[in-house]
């Protein structure tokens, strides 16, 4: 019986991609909006004690970043305004807006509709609907309900509360509560999470959209739904992960948490909400060469890690390598 061995070796080479988590770290940032971005610095400057951020001084007028303590935009703004005086028969371009300012608008160009968001708060928007639909006894249940709306929307009183405080019979109390929360946003007037998301649940279905198993869920799982632990919850119901899976996605995509996030509070004693409107990342125009892209910063700063940790660092490195054994 003969045996034959092979030795012979393999060598062909191949080549994998294989992605840093720096590179990770970078496409997450790059895909965050100006408003997300923020939010992550904020959250990082809170965990990490040696990071600090530096605000980029900037013009007073314009915003545009100083440099030297001096403001290009501005000295290149006046400069042309000076040489037209010189040369009055110069053409003479419109100036495009300056960073971080908004264009004056002329009279004839104005559109009173472009304010209408702006100036009416939530609670004239809630009292108004409400003033259409209760009696007139009833109002003053109405204003107190809305004027104990939390930021998030959320009724921050107990029925009874509201009736003990106004001496009125809870049923009344209820009923002007039920017509409150069937106002847009849909969910304000909830009392809690669960009540919100299943107020605007049943709004939902009755435009005809449906989750199977999504109500169950919410009003029994909604903890283990937030904390991912989808085995669980699946276990316990007899239905596959994948379908809790759908259910925390429709949650995530359909329903709002927070319906009184769309207004912002601009007085906290009577709790003056306006509306707010969402920054954009980036404003297009057309100019004399075409199209110009202006990013929109709200604040300009710099991160840089704390010189006393950067010393710290570099002592402890220069002490490691005096005590090592040479």
């Amino acid at each position: 019986m003969e045996m034959e061995l092979d030795f012979s070796h393999d060598l062909s080479s191949q080549q994998s991609l294989k992605v840093s988590p720096r590179l990770v770290a970078a496409s997450y940032i790059l895909e965050l909006s100006s408003q997300e971005l923020q939010q992550q610095i904020a959250a990082e400057l809170t965990d990490n004690p040696a990071l600090e951020l530096l605000d980029v001084p900037t013009c007073s007028a314009c915003s545009t970043e100083l440099q030297n303590g001096i403001c290009p935009w501005c000295i290149q703004r006046q400069q042309g305004v000076e040489a037209a005086r010189e040369d009055p028969n110069a053409t003479m371009y419109e100036d495009p807006p300056a960073p971080g300012t908004m264009r004056n608008v002329d009279d004839e160009d104005f559109d009173p509709l472009t304010q209408v968001a702006s100036e009416e708060t939530l609670a004239e928007k809630l009292l108004g609907e409400l003033g259409a639909i209760l009696d007139e006894r009833d109002m003053r249940i109405a204003e107190y309900l809305v004027g104990s709306l939390d930021e998030k929307g959320y009724l921050s009183v107990s029925i009874e509360e509201v009736a003990y405080e106004l001496d009125v019979d809870q049923e009344r109390v209820r009923a002007v509560v039920k017509q409150l929360q069937e106002l847009e946003p849909v969910g304000v007037g909830a009392r809690n999470l669960h009540e919100c998301l299943l107020i605007q649940l049943d709004y939902l279905e009755q435009l005809g959209v449906r989750q199977q198993h999504a109500r169950e869920i919410i009003q029994n799982y909604l903890v283990e739904l937030g904390e991912h632990k989808f085995g669980k919850i699946a276990h316990e119901l007899k239905i596959s992960a994948e379908d809790v899976s759908d259910v925390w996605e429709f949650v995530k995509t359909k329903l709002n948490p927070h319906p009184g996030h769309g207004f912002s509070a601009t007085n906290a004693r009577d709790r003056d909400t306006r509306a707010m409107y969402i920054m954009p990342d980036v404003i297009i125009t057309r100019g004399q060469a075409g199209f110009e892209v202006e990013v929109v910063e709200s604040r300009r700063f710099v991160l840089r890690v704390n010189p006393q940790y950067t010393r710290v660092s570099a002592d402890f490195q220069r002490e490691s390598a005096r005590l090592s054994p040479g």
